[in-house]
């Protein structure tokens, strides 16, 4: 209700989008920490699931090898004033704590790249229970080490636009006094001429006159008052899940089937001039391995798999999900016979091209995938001595 009606079905979390630089008028509401719309979403979301949150679960991670709590915290920076406190800004952030008490920082949605365990009822140590509800040195790290970097980024901020702001005030003061000096003028000769009223005018613009470097002192203090009236508000723990590794890992064969393949589609992306980053870290939990910007200006979200035969091609939940959102942007690159001469298939929207079977992920049938593909370069696999 607050909104324009023209902007009420207009929603947005890009900036830039709401408030483009070439016009004056928001184009959509944007959607922030602070912003009525967010909050109200936020409250109620938590309303609806914050004692889940806070029960907690467990869930397995097979990317890891030893068990840790995972944390979804949020702290914001806050502008303190005559009112209550407004929320410039937050960090939404997750935590990983492990047995010996080392806190690590992780992406927010972890769980929703992570399995739920299969058995909802398998017993966990009081050990873990008990770690788990002291949050303490979690709310301490969060501060710390996510907190207070964004709080000194805005002060910063802040503080570089300091000089320009107290120039606007000059400027304005100026203007209004260079006003008031002509009104002053008139009104003295209203005053000689008998005007009805002018005598108390002329009085109240000699007043406004005399009290304009104290008014300019009062804003620029404002602006001193702003940087240091913002501070970092509580840290809130929202969730708490107990992570535990898978009891198989990957082999060093497979480890090195994905190298090749990840290598072949790098070598691929850069033979068409694309600039390339490699976000195949699973920490990242992008849910593709590569994010490649072509020279026209496309963008591709490229999940690479290998194998040394032709065979079916499974998606984690995570990366079934970024296939879903991206779609046409999102490109499968499976590399086969990884291990001899690697041939290297382009699928672009696997979401809406290849028939999924669900298992955690989702598993495409080979057949399926050559027929959908295009099968576009072939690499022989070099070995130990090749001449390069």
């Amino acid at each position: 209700e607050k909104y324009p009606t023209h902007l009420r079905d207009r929603l947005t979390f890009s900036k830039a989008h709401a408030l483009p630089a070439e016009s004056n008028q928001p184009r959509a509401i944007y959607l922030h920490p602070g912003e009525p719309i967010f909050e109200s979403v936020l409250s109620f979301f938590l309303g609806e699931f914050e004692d889940e949150g806070n029960r907690g679960a467990v869930y397995t991670d097979p990317q890891t090898d030893e068990p840790y709590l995972f944390y979804l915290a949020r702290v914001p920076v806050l502008r303190h004033g005559e009112h209550e406190p407004r929320v410039l800004d937050e960090v939404l952030a997750g935590v990983k704590r492990f047995s010996d008490g080392r806190c690590e920082s992780t992406p927010a949605h972890l769980l929703l790249t992570l399995a739920p365990q299969a058995d909802d009822h398998a017993p966990i140590s009081p050990e873990w229970i008990g770690f788990a509800e002291d949050v303490q040195p979690v709310k301490i790290f969060v501060s710390e080490n996510l907190g207070s970097p964004k709080l000194c980024g805005i002060c910063e901020h802040l503080q570089s636009q300091l000089e320009s702001k107290k120039k606007q005030i000059q400027i304005s003061i100026n203007l209004r006094k260079s006003e008031l000096l002509e009104q002053r003028v008139k009104l003295k000769d209203a005053v000689a001429r008998a005007v009805p009223m002018a005598r108390t005018k002329l009085k109240n613009c000699e007043r406004e006159l005399a009290q304009l470097p104290t008014k300019r002192e009062m804003l620029e203090s404002g602006l001193i008052e702003e940087i240091e009236n913002t501070r970092l508000g509580p840290v809130t723990i929202y969730l708490r899940a107990l992570v535990v590794p898978l009891d198989e890992t990957p082999t060093q064969s497979t480890h090195d089937t994905e190298m090749v393949a990840l290598r072949n589609a790098i070598e691929y992306e850069r033979e068409h001039g694309a600039h390339i980053e490699d976000v195949s870290n699973p920490r990242l939990m992008k849910g593709f391995d590569l994010e490649s910007r072509r020279p026209n200006g496309d963008v591709r979200y490229i999940e690479v798999k290998g194998r040394t035969v032709v065979t079916n091609i499974e998606l984690t939940a995570n990366e079934w999900r970024q296939a879903a959102n991206h779609q046409d942007r999102y490109w499968l690159y499976v590399v086969y016979h990884c291990d001899s001469n690697p041939q290297l298939h382009l699928c672009q929207n696997p979401f809406g091209k290849l028939i999924a079977r669900p298992k955690g992920g989702v598993i495409f049938n080979a057949s399926d995938i050559l027929k959908q593909s295009v099968r576009v370069w072939t690499q022989p696999q070099r070995r130990s001595g090749d001449a390069t």
